[in-house]
């Protein structure tokens, strides 16, 4: 029996001759994604896979993800995940002589040489990186390219950048969604704000506006941020001459 332990649903669905691997597969979703894997399993079921082919189990990783990896009727782990859970991942696995199959986090490059499309190889490095909201781990995170063409790139990767304007992920018409949890957009926050500290520029986008807000009725009285915020703690005087 596979199991595979990802983001996104993964399944042996055939040999090297193109035939049936006769592989049965337990796949556990990450706990932040688990409605996807179950949308997954009902399309196989749908599908008329036979019963116990496929297989289904969620949880946490600590708790569901580590029971199945330490499972003496699991042959082989398939993980996707961070290196730091990946190493856990192959120790467990390793008590137990499993094979082990991991893609963990990456720091992909892309480079443009001299003679290339600019305009061009800067779109889709855009669009590679901000696919799936970022959360990628195939994401192209650098983009390398001759110091002659540096500030032409900069110009064009502003331009691209401000048309992903975050919104409802189930509307059509956006192009970037939310990040999956709080801690998440804690994490990326702290990637902007510590290349800022390291002399980076920002060309789009930036920090949650300091634009002042606040609440009506049962939501609060008041406003924070900006001017209004700060008048908050002020009193006006009128005083005549």
């Amino acid at each position: 029996m596979i199991l595979v332990a990802s983001a996104a649903p993964t399944v042996v669905t055939g040999g090297p001759d193109g035939g049936p691997a006769g592989c049965p597969v337990v796949l556990k979703p990450a706990e932040d994604t688990p409605l996807v894997a179950r949308l997954f399993a009902r399309l196989v079921d749908e599908a008329g896979f036979p019963a116990g082919v496929f297989n289904l189990v969620t949880g946490t990783g600590a708790v569901a993800g580590a029971a199945l990896a330490a499972h003496p009727e699991v042959d082989v782990v398939s993980f996707t995940g961070s290196t730091a859970v990946g190493r856990q991942v192959a120790e467990t696995a390793g008590r137990g002589l499993k094979r082990v199959a991991l893609e963990l986090g990456g720091k992909s490059a892309n480079v443009v040489l001299p003679g290339a499309d600019l305009a061009r190889a800067v779109n889709v490095n855009v669009a590679n990186v901000f696919a799936n909201s970022g959360q990628t781990c195939s994401a192209w995170t650098r983009l390398l390219v001759h110091r002659d063409q540096y500030e032409e790139v900069v110009a064009l990767a502003a331009k691209a950048a401000e048309k992903y304007v975050p919104g409802d992920p189930t509307d059509p018409q956006t192009r970037i969604g939310p990040l999956i949890n709080a801690k998440q957009l804690a994490r990326v926050r702290g990637y902007l704000e510590g290349a800022l500290a390291q002399g980076a520029r920002l060309l789009a986008g930036g920090p949650d506006p300091l634009a002042p807000f606040g609440g009506y009725k049962g939501s609060g009285l008041g406003r924070e941020l900006g001017r209004h915020g700060l008048e908050e703690f002020l009193q006006y005087k009128s005083l005549q001459y």
